[in-house]
């Protein structure tokens, strides 16, 4: 436990605001009996700032986060930080091999979290404390991580295997070949590299073996060497706590993120010892207002009816800088109908310079991808539009999966409302910011009284209909 009037720093000379000092109490005493504690801070708490007093405090202690950069903003903060990306990052390959090396030395490090994989899996120490930011994304990056491209003729798979149940005991068979293949030649990286791959997969199918199908089985063509590959692409649907407890291996974890939930901790825990930690938004509710205006729910998908409330909403709110939250899929029929007023669009690769343009410009942004990684503070922001959800997509036969497991309305549910709190909070990044939010879809007032109690209250304005 910290001791009485303790002053935390970060080594830059700073001192810890006094919702950065509650927060690092209350870390320092839940770690104390827990082993896993998760933050859920809103934007303005100063992660950063948390994040590098506890690996200070806890050395050797390493910090992940998905995004290069945070990376950079993090060295760019403090300097002192080892950064390991990935090896096209680096103006060498021996720039690289250093920042790995001095991991592996225990020099304060930060990592994305693809890297840190890599790194655990070759020889990076156990931390005493692993700390990760942005972490209700840690589900989906695991999942990624333990989905495998099979191709049919080198991995000798049977033309007859073509569904989950075929596969079954075909992995496992492919699993013993491996360890026996390894053994016979222990230094041989790529039998290492498969048996990883299998044994991930062996582990989540064994996980739903008896109960119920827990991964997908899909027809896929990989392009090697600019050849077509046929075989086939295994995923699990459902984490493995095991795997889960493998990558993320620590004396201690600390995970946080603004919209981490209890279910989402519980799940990076995987049965070790938690404690959820939550903390209010830091500005006013009046400064953060979200108006629930639906439109009738057979027009739910029309884009011309949703433009217009958009371009209602806009004059309303006297033209001030306004993020509209779209997808790829209607980008361009909203750009369309709004023509008029020469509204911003991105595309996957120019968000950062779109963002740049809507920061000097202001006026409407059609913002496509923008839910996370967009920082909109003070005037280059007032006014952010939902007009239709973003559910997961039900085509796809993980989710469809996934939704038919036992806790899969809740799962459906809780993905919905963490990425529209996402998309919430990109234009209220402090305690005095101010941004007036609108939903649209009439689906958000049932969403969000079944899954509310997961996060911190927003200040919803309900509509006269409600």
């Amino acid at each position: 436990m910290a001791a009485k009037f303790e002053v935390f720093t970060d080594g830059t000379g700073r001192a810890a605001r006094p919702i950065q000092e509650r927060i690092i109490l209350d870390v320092l005493e839940a770690l104390e009996t827990h082993d896993v504690v998760g933050i859920n801070a809103p934007p303005g708490v100063g992660k950063s700032f948390i994040a590098r007093c506890l690996q200070m405090r806890f050395p050797p202690a390493d910090i992940v986060t998905p995004s290069n950069n945070l990376i950079d903003q993090m060295t760019a903060t403090y300097p002192v930080l080892n950064a390991v990306k990935g090896k096209d990052h680096y103006d060498s390959e021996s720039e690289w091999r250093n920042a790995r090396a001095e991991a592996r030395k225990k020099t304060p490090s930060i990592f994305n979290f693809m890297s840190y994989m890599v790194n655990r899996s070759s020889g990076l120490r156990e931390p005493a404390l692993l700390i990760i930011d942005e972490a209700h994304t840690v589900p989906d990056i695991l999942l990624d991580q333990c989905s495998t491209f099979l191709p049919r003729h080198r991995a000798g798979l049977p033309d007859t295997i073509r569904s989950e149940w075929d596969i079954v005991e075909w992995v496992h068979q492919r699993r013993r070949r491996l360890m026996e293949a390894l053994k016979k030649d222990p230094g041989n990286d790529l039998i290492a590299a498969q048996l990883g791959r299998i044994g991930d997969l062996a582990a989540a199918i064994q996980d739903g073996r008896d109960r119920e199908t827990t991964f997908t089985v899909t027809e896929q063509v990989s392009n090697e060497g600019g050849k077509p590959v046929p075989g086939i692409r295994i995923s699990p649907v459902r984490l493995s706590p095991a795997i889960v407890k493998e990558r993320l291996a620590a004396g201690k974890l600390v995970v946080m993120s603004g919209t981490l939930t209890p279910t989402t901790g519980q799940t990076l825990a995987a049965g070790r010892s938690y404690k959820h930690l939550s903390y209010p938004y830091l500005a006013a509710p009046s400064n953060r207002p979200v108006y629930y205006t639906p439109v009738p729910e057979e027009l739910r998908g029309d884009v011309k009816v949703l433009a217009a409330v958009v371009r209602n909403i806009y004059r309303y709110e006297d033209c001030q800088p306004t993020l509209v939250h779209v997808n790829y899929g209607n980008q361009r029929l909203f750009a369309e109908e709004l023509e008029d007023l020469k509204p911003l669009v991105n595309n996957q690769r120019n968000k950062s310079q779109i963002e740049k343009q809507f920061r000097v410009r202001g006026g409407i942004w059609l913002a496509a991808g923008a839910a996370e990684g967009i920082d909109l503070a003070d005037e280059a922001c007032r006014v952010v539009i939902i007009p239709t959800l973003l559910f997961p997509d039900r085509s796809s036969p993980y989710v469809a999966k996934r939704r038919g497991m036992p806790d899969g309305t809740k799962w459906y549910g809780l993905k919905t409302l963490e990425n529209t709190i996402q998309r919430l909070g990109r234009g209220v990044r402090h305690e005095n910011d101010s941004c007036s939010s609108y939903i649209l879809d009439p689906y958000w007032s049932r969403l969000y009284s079944e899954h509310e109690a997961e996060f911190e209250p927003l200040n919803m304005v309900w509509g006269a209909n409600e």
